[in-house]
């Protein structure tokens, strides 16, 4: 669900809803309308067993995004040191 429309007055029309999704732990938790936390004055207008966020399991992973990352501990190469040392190689020949 996108959009979740509310019947308030003016005044208690909140700015933003926030949902605790931390609840959902397995794909077959959901989060209903009736689930949700409302200011005083604020009415969901739909059905209160109408699901606002489920979690679905992904339909396929890309093999490239799959690949283990090489060696996490290796030390970044930097810049100009490969040139550094070859010409201090030279110089000692």
């Amino acid at each position: 669900m996108k959009e979740l429309t509310v019947s308030a007055l003016p005044k208690d029309l909140p700015s933003e809803i926030i949902i605790d999704v931390s609840s959902l732990n397995t794909f077959e938790d959901v989060i209903m309308v009736k689930d949700i936390p409302l200011p005083k004055g604020v009415t969901v207008v739909g059905h209160p067993e109408e699901i606002v966020v489920k979690v679905v399991e992904p339909e396929n992973v890309d093999e490239e995004l799959a690949k283990p990352i090489e060696d996490v501990n290796k030390e970044p190469e930097k810049v100009g040191e490969k040139e550094k040392e070859e010409a201090t190689q030279e110089e000692g020949e």
